[in-house]
């Protein structure tokens, strides 16, 4: 019984010892190839780019320092006659070993521009699959995500595809589509760079041309020595300049319609990022909810594999205990039943002894010779002896016989009752053996669910990890989508200020050209208006009332209010002071500012 006990027990321990093994190579497999499946690309790309040439570089460095050494080494340290030519020689030496090094160094070089180039067009090609899907793609245009897992889930053939393996697709999408969407937006940027320096170099040769045009103006009115006023610019000048403000203006249309289209992929991209916001709070709320509820059945799970184990050890103590004291019975049996045997075998041989005498005293009888008396009296006499003999003989195998008989039915009796307890004892510990097998198979199933569980966990953390990296892409992006759009903010403005500028170069080349139209005009006619042809202002317009007085320019001789005739210049040989208009004034003062370039003046 005790060796039963222990071949089960030990059958036990190895089976629980080998399905812990199998379980802990299993995991160690998943781990291993999930790594592998990780780094397999990089790690190749390295190890057949950069492999061979650390070796190589290894090896000729340390030829290398062991040349150097040992021409260090052999270095003479007084002059001598050829000490040149040592020189020479050394000089030689450390040529014929740089030059591999840089070759090397060229080749490594060439290595890791070619596995750059080769990694680029591996991401490339990943998007490029996965927007080639079609039902991502119809993911994307708008279907919903249900009717796209099972669309994935009909395309692929393996029936142990998970959510999560649908939720990694997913985000691949998601990925590889902004991926997209940067690259779009960094040649959109690129080319509204491309557009605001072309404009900025449209813009500084319109202010050169009207810088020049202003400086030859204030030259050829400086150099007129008759009229003392400004020279007339050339219909062609004016022409080409008008022609450069067409063009300019053509320019700022286009880049406002590209300004509006981009405006719309904003819109556009924007309402993509809303939605993406959306789906991944959904997703969030989603997961949040499912790790919650595993964690709750994982901490079901383990309360009751910690009960399972409290009872498990409670079952083993108690299974000892009985052990113990059934290991104690059957010695103290055993020690019984070896004494009955002795006993037994003391009984026999005291009947063996017996009869043993018996058939001696019996022998001796048969071959005794009778010798009988001669008197009656004395055969008589030895009669009686004899029967009292024979009494005594008989009493005592009586006795005998019922002290033995007495004794077997003891020992018989001790015998049964030890089988009884024995058996007794023996369906007991089968009937424990049996409880204990069957827990012990209920607590292999809780360790079975409970490992699965941590695998599902395990999982869950691993694809909790995927999902924070993607969201830090997807930061990372939108960061840098926010940083493209404040650039593209900055651009409008510089579009809208330079536009600005336009309209005011635009406005004061009309004005000038209106005031060179009305120079040449006063040339021709008397330039002294009168107060009774004159009803507004010549430069505000503001008509004159009965309370407002008109004044004449002293130079050029319109009508102007008193507000507009602010500005005064000196006059004559006593230097009177003479109201004049904004233009005369900039015309006589030859050190002040330009009328126009306060503000531009109005069209009239």
């Amino acid at each position: 019984m005790h060796s039963i006990l222990q071949e089960e027990t030990a059958l036990a321990l190895e089976r629980e010892k080998e399905a812990l093994s199998i379980e802990s190579k299993t995991l160690k497999t998943l781990l291993d190839e999930s790594k592998d499946e990780n780094d397999r690309i990089r790690a190749e790309l390295d190890s057949k780019g950069l492999g061979l040439s650390s070796s190589t570089l290894s090896d000729v460095t340390k030829s290398f320092a062991r040349k150097v050494k040992s021409n260090l080494q052999t270095v003479i340290p007084k002059e001598s006659p050829g000490s040149m030519l040592k020189a020479q020689e050394d000089t030689e030496l450390l040529k014929s070993i740089v030059i591999p090094l840089e070759e090397q160094i060229h080749v490594l070089k060439d290595k890791l521009r070619h596995t750059d180039t080769l990694l680029r067009e591996l991401e490339a090609r990943h998007t490029r699959v996965i927007l080639a899907v079609p039902s991502l793609t119809s993911w994307l245009n708008g279907k919903e995500i249900s009717q796209v897992s099972e669309a994935l889930k009909k395309t692929n053939k393996s029936p142990e595809t998970s959510e999560g393996e649908t939720f990694e697709a997913l985000m691949d999408v998601r990925y590889g589509l902004l991926l997209t969407e940067r690259n779009e937006l960094r040649q959109l940027y690129d080319k509204e760079c491309d557009s605001s320096s072309k404009l900025r170099k449209e813009l500084m040769e319109s202010n050169h041309t009207i810088l020049r045009i202003k400086s030859g103006k204030s030259e050829e009115s400086s150099n007129d020595p008759e009229t003392g006023g400004p020279k007339m610019v050339s219909c062609t000048e004016w022409n080409r300049v008008l022609n450069e403000v067409r063009s300019n203006d053509v320019s700022v249309d286009d880049l406002k319609n590209q300004l509006t289209e981009y405006k719309k992929l904003n819109e556009k991209y924007k309402e993509d990022l809303m939605n993406e916001s959306i789906f991944r709070k959904e997703v969030e709320s989603k997961w949040n909810d499912s790790a919650e509820l595993h964690k709750s059945e994982t901490d079901a799970l383990s309360i009751s594999v910690r009960n399972a184990e409290n009872i498990l050890e409670k079952l083993k103590s108690s299974y000892s205990m009985v052990y113990e004291t059934t290991r104690r019975d059957l010695h103290l049996l055993s020690g019984d039943r070896e004494k009955l045997v002795r006993d037994i075998r003391r009984l026999q041989e005291e009947n063996d002894k017996l009869i043993g005498k018996h058939r001696l005293k019996a022998q001796e009888f048969e071959n005794q010779v009778i010798e009988l008396p001669d008197k009656i009296e004395d055969i008589h006499t030895l009669l009686l002896k004899y029967r009292e003999d024979l009494i005594s003989a008989k009493i005592a195998k009586e006795t005998l016989e019922e002290k033995m008989k007495g004794e077997v039915s003891f020992l018989k009796a001790q015998i049964k009752s030890e089988q009884q307890v024995k058996e007794s004892m023996e369906e007991s510990l089968t009937s424990e053996i049996e409880d204990l097998k069957g827990k012990n198979q209920s607590l292999d199933s809780f360790r079975m669910e409970f490992e699965a569980e941590r695998r599902r966990r395990q999982e869950m953390e691993g694809k909790n990890a995927d999902f924070e990296e993607l969201k830090r892409l997807n930061f990372k992006i939108t960061k840098e989508k926010s940083e493209f759009q404040s650039r593209i903010s900055n651009l409008q403005k510089e579009l809208d200020n330079s536009v600005a500028v336009q309209t005011d170069f635009v406005r004061l080349s009309q004005s000038l050209q209106m005031e060179l139209e009305k120079i040449r005009q006063s040339e021709k006619e008397v330039r002294w208006q009168h107060e009774d042809d004159v009803s507004s202002c010549s430069n505000c317009s503001n008509s004159f009332g009965s309370n407002k007085h008109k004044h004449n320019c002293r130079h050029c001789g319109k009508v102007f209010c008193i507000e507009c005739l602010s500005k005064t210049v000196p006059s004559g040989p006593s230097c009177r002071e003479s109201h004049v208009c904004n233009v005369c004034y900039t015309l006589l003062v030859s050190d002040s500012a330009p009328y126009f370039s306060i503000d531009v003046p109005t069209q009239k």
